[in-house]
């Protein structure tokens, strides 16, 4: 069988984090005589050619090389790319996975479009997620700068192998970090299709303290890696916007980026250096008229940067530290199946108040402080065009995958008075269709935490949203259970699945929401849950446990979890001899409720529901002690039968349905 993915994966003191690559592999669904992996060992001293033999000697699609130790991925990237047989080349690194059905979801893609190159979902694990605009939809025929592809540079996805060699597409071989960006901007330049393959994690990103991407760069490689990508830009395009835009990533994200908060996370010695190689950047490759495209602040740090003013870079930084948003859910609703979300961020300074702003005229300004006022005319930054393209939406981060999906929706900006400073405000409506959220097709079962994203003035921000204390809202839709709740940080979740919060428990129900009817194949018990949002119709399998002391653990009767017309409810067949016990309920692969009413059944054979007993109740007596108590009030009863054959069969019936 021809071999259609070849996996390149460097490989230098990995430890078992190998073995998380290997897990991935094997879990492919792409048959393993259709890919092999190429393990490059570049120069391991922690016994890692010793486990890669291992590896190999039980994985035939393994295949094995070494280098001597050439100290970048580079270096045996480019070696995997000759020894590669495969019809397309996919990069990972030695610590990363891949999704179950990558190979064969991304190989399949690129056949279909003939792609030269195939952007898959990356998911980001361990630092702060990814710029993912550009997975917003599958795209079979991607452009540039329309679908944004300079905003990720990796090379964790599908390259074919001939497309590489016949334009002699190689990684610089050199140490330092930005070494994908030369490698990644030319196949975009020279490629016929570029496609994107949104709908589906491809590649999971996981970044350590050992990995590459947390080292401090290499000031020279740093920016040598970014006049190539320049290079690049001007070999294969003519002056005019396209460059313009082409040029203003690297201006914006790589130089400008380079001096803002970032840089006092540098060793103070690395400052000077640093800042005369932006300040000779900027110089010899950034003409002056493009800093007028940059956004406020990064306008503002290449004021700095050209000055080559070290105090001025580290004031401006430090006064951009610790901006943030403040974002809260005003409010959250099911709305014909899906859930709808108000959210509103304020944008805060560094000191945790509203970031305040100022009119001067028709502007909208931003004053300086003094140590930064002689790089804005009277001090005052203009922040006119940004405050006007200001923008906010939501996400949804899945809180183990930590995959992550955009959620449709509408935005606004606008200032207005905050807390006695005038404030930039951004709001946003945005509906969750938990069927389709994923780029149509259903969320997975989980915690997915509601993510508020605000870009404004060159931030680009992103904090969980907030939500005020308020009941869960639960929901059945579809057959799916949903519980949109308020964690115990104070961020808005939604469990999709009801896999830490039961839908039961998050409806509240009370004894006036329960009915209790005798029939001729026993009590029916019919709880109402009127707080639960319903779509479709559904009918859930599982199980109320009735505990009490005298059973030494719980009784456990088959129940349904019916959707229908609109309402939801619980039903069950229940038995019991006289006595109090505190009702449980589990439905679906979910976890078991807390106790939330409790069912006395008297000597008389009725039932009654009833709110929980206190924790520092007594047990309830059975028997005559039970027929003592008052009975509960305004409660519907039914009479409870023998616990016989026809109870018993019209009790498995409903557990077979």
């Amino acid at each position: 069988m021809a071999v259609k993915v070849s996996v390149v994966v460097p490989v230098h003191n990995p430890g078992d984090r190998i073995l998380r690559v290997m897990r991935s592999l094997d879990r492919q669904t792409l048959p393993a005589d259709e890919f092999e992996a190429i393990l490059v060992d570049d120069g391991s001293t922690d016994g890692t050619a010793e486990r890669l033999g291992r590896i190999a000697a039980h994985r035939p699609y393994v295949r094995l090389a070494r280098l001597e130790g050439s100290g970048w991925p580079s270096w045996p990237r480019n070696l995997g790319i000759e020894l590669a047989s495969g019809e397309y080349v996919l990069f990972m690194d030695h610590d990363d996975e891949l999704g179950d059905d990558a190979l064969r979801r991304a190989y399949d893609y690129a056949v279909a479009n003939g792609s030269d190159v195939v952007i898959g979902k990356e998911v980001a694990v361990g630092r702060s997620a990814l710029d993912s605009r550009m997975f917003r939809h599958n795209v079979a025929r991607a452009s540039i700068l329309e679908h944004r592809l300079l905003d990720l540079l990796t090379v964790h996805r599908l390259f074919r192998r001939e497309f590489l060699l016949a334009h002699r597409i190689r990684f610089p071989e050199r140490v330092g970090l930005l070494e994908d960006h030369p490698f990644a901007l030319k196949s975009f330049l020279e490629a016929d299709v570029v496609s994107i393959l949104a709908d589906y994690p491809v590649y999971k990103w996981i970044v350590s303290d050992e990995n590459n991407s947390r080292q401090t760069p290499q000031t020279e490689t740093y920016f040598a890696n970014i006049r190539e990508c320049l290079d690049l830009v001007e070999s294969h395009t003519s002056p005019g916007p396209e460059r313009d835009a082409m040029m203003l990533r690297w201006l914006q994200g790589s130089v400008a980026g380079s001096i803002g908060p970032r840089m006092l996370t540098r060793p103070e010695g690395h400052w000077r250096e640093w800042v005369d190689a932006v300040r000779t950047i900027l110089e010899e490759r950034f003409p002056r008229r493009l800093d007028e495209l940059a956004a406020p602040m990064h306008r503002l740090r290449l004021a700095v940067g050209r000055a080559g003013d070290l105090d001025a870079v580290l004031a401006l930084a430090r006064f951009e530290q610790g901006s943030a948003v403040r974002a809260e859910a005003s409010s959250y609703v099911w709305v014909d199946g899906a859930l709808q979300v108000r959210a509103r961020g304020v944008l805060l300074d560094a000191s945790g108040a509203p970031m305040a702003f100022e009119r001067a005229g028709e502007r909208v300004v931003r004053r300086l402080p003094a140590e930064l006022a002689a790089y804005a005319p009277d001090g005052l930054l203009d922040v006119t065009s940004a405050v006007e393209a200001a923008a906010a939406e939501l996400k949804l981060r899945h809180r183990d995958s930590r995959v992550e999906w955009y959620v449709p929706g509408t935005s606004s900006a606008r200032l207005e008075q905050v807390d006695g400073r005038l404030a930039l405000v951004a709001e946003c409506t945005s509906e969750v269709d938990p069927a389709v959220a994923a780029l149509g097709a259903p969320l997975e079962p989980g915690v997915w935490d509601v993510v508020f994203w605000m870009q404004a003035l060159g931030y680009d921000l992103r904090p969980r949203l907030a939500a005020a204390p308020a009941r869960p809202a639960p929901a059945l839709v579809d057959g799916e259970q949903l519980v949109a709740y308020r964690t115990k940080d104070g961020r808005l979740a939604l469990d999709v699945g009801a896999t830490v919060r039961t839908l039961v428990g998050s409806a509240r129900p009370t004894p006036d929401d329960a009915t209790v009817r005798p029939g001729p194949d026993g009590s029916l018990l019919r709880l109402a849950l009127p707080r639960v949002h319903v779509r479709g119709q559904a009918s859930v399998p599982g199980g109320l446990a009735l505990e009490a002391a005298i059973l030494e653990g719980s009784v456990e009767l088959p129940a349904r979890l019916v959707a229908d017309a609109g309402d939801a409810r619980v039903e069950a067949y229940v038995t019991a001899l006289a006595g109090r016990y505190g009702l449980r309920a589990t439905f679906g692969e979910g976890p078991t409720t807390q106790p939330f009413l409790d069912l006395e059944a008297a000597d008389d054979g009725t039932y009654a529901l009833v709110p929980v007993a206190s924790p520092d109740a007594k047990p309830a007596a059975v028997g005559a002690a039970l027929a003592q108590r008052p009975a509960p009030q305004a409660i519907p009863v039914g009479r409870r039968p023998v616990l016989g054959g026809p109870v018993l069969r019209r009790v498995r019936r409903l557990g077979g349905r």
